[in-house]
């Protein structure tokens, strides 16, 4: 599974509940768990950045 399939899921289930935002955040979060298996905030925000390539202080904040 990738992040835009997760996306494209989580959009169709919360699009009504949700705000885009939101639900960007829920699949990203839904992807860093998958793909690493940590359910700790800051391990995911580092999974995360590690996944886009991002700076790892940036999705953690």
């Amino acid at each position: 599974m990738n992040n835009e399939t997760i996306f494209n899921f989580t959009a169709e289930i919360f699009s009504s509940d949700l705000h885009a935002k939101r639900i960007s955040s829920l699949s990203n979060a839904v992807t860093e768990v998958i793909k690493n298996g940590y359910l700790a905030v800051h391990l995911i925000g580092k999974g995360l950045a590690q996944a886009k390539g991002l700076d790892s202080k940036h999705p953690i904040q």
